[in-house]
């Protein structure tokens, strides 16, 4: 009777504090309940006085200049940072659209939470295009939110954009030799291989770009340079880049290297051709691109 007595004590005992445990167990589950609510409350109370969502995009190259993917390594690259304030849940997708000056669609980048801290663009198209020289490039960040979020600021996306200039393109054709320039941003009034009715934006592209290719050419010294004319055939016919662009590109070729005079370059260096509808960039099909066919290029060239 007295082990009995024992185990029945030490039962009791367990019990007892067994059922402490529980309660205490109950009281701290209570307790981070109620923590937990009233952090809830105030996340919500904060986010309830929260400005309107918005999204910020930083965009530059690591040596700070205009972005000039030509294998120099200087500002070949464009470092890209996304970010998006004021959003209560992780966004639901993100898309970074790069368009081209024309508003085409150039390069895209897409993902899912988390929104990437950096992205490397390499200043190519998503069909491994390179951008143009001294041409503008808008880049958009598209940020949708969770389904809490949009019902909480009656927005489907939050949106937000920068616009990026390029610098002049230098293309190696064969190392301390030669050398390309391809430029699409020297306007000549319509038809015509004259500057008589340009607009002073379209006067202070010239100048931009003519300046440039002089600064080029400067720097690479003992260089013969050759200014080629392109155009766009609209009919691809034979007979309009005979008639027409042969002789439209042969003035305009010309006229540039009258430019590149008047800048200190000397005549006997300079020499030009034109092109015609010579190696188009887009395909007559490509009616959106057409205006990618309308260039100059230069090709610096040591014997």
């Amino acid at each position: 009777e007295e082990r009995l007595a024992r185990e029945a004590e030490k039962a009791r005992r367990e019990e007892e504090a067994r059922l402490a445990r529980e309660a205490e167990e109950a009281r701290i589950a209570a307790e981070q309940e109620r923590l937990a609510r009233e952090a809830e409350e105030a996340r919500q109370r904060e986010i309830a006085s929260w400005p309107a969502p918005y999204a910020e995009l930083s965009v530059e190259t690591v040596e700070g200049g205009n972005l000039t993917p030509d294998g120099d390594g200087l500002n070949d690259a464009l470092i890209i940072k996304p970010s998006v304030h004021y959003l209560s849940e992780p966004e639901q997708d993100w898309e970074i659209v790069i368009s081209d000056s024309k508003g085409g669609k150039f390069r895209s980048f897409q993902g899912t939470a988390p929104l990437p801290e950096a992205i490397v663009w390499d200043g190519l198209s998503d069909t491994g295009e390179t951008v143009f020289s001294l041409n503008n490039y808008n880049v958009e960040l598209s940020i949708t939110p969770s389904a809490a979020d949009q019902e909480r600021i009656g927005r489907l996306s939050v949106k937000t954009a920068q616009n990026v200039r390029t610098g002049l393109l230098l293309q190696v054709i064969i190392p301390g030799k030669e050398w390309k320039i391809m430029v699409n941003s020297i306007f000549f009034d319509p038809d015509k291989a004259t500057f008589n009715t340009l607009s002073p934006a379209q006067i202070a592209a010239n100048n931009e770009a003519l300046d440039a290719v002089v600064a080029e050419i400067i720097a690479h010294p003992g260089t013969d340079v050759i200014v080629e004319g392109f155009a766009n055939n609209i009919s691809n016919t034979v007979e309009e880049n005979e008639r027409e662009l042969l002789p439209l590109s042969q003035e305009r070729a010309d006229s540039i290297v009258k430019q590149l005079i008047l800048r200190g370059i000397p005549a006997n260096i300079l020499s030009s051709q034109g092109m015609g509808d010579a190696s188009p960039l887009a395909a007559w099909e490509d009616v959106a691109n057409w205006w990618k066919n309308r260039r100059v290029e230069f090709i610096l060239r040591k014997d």
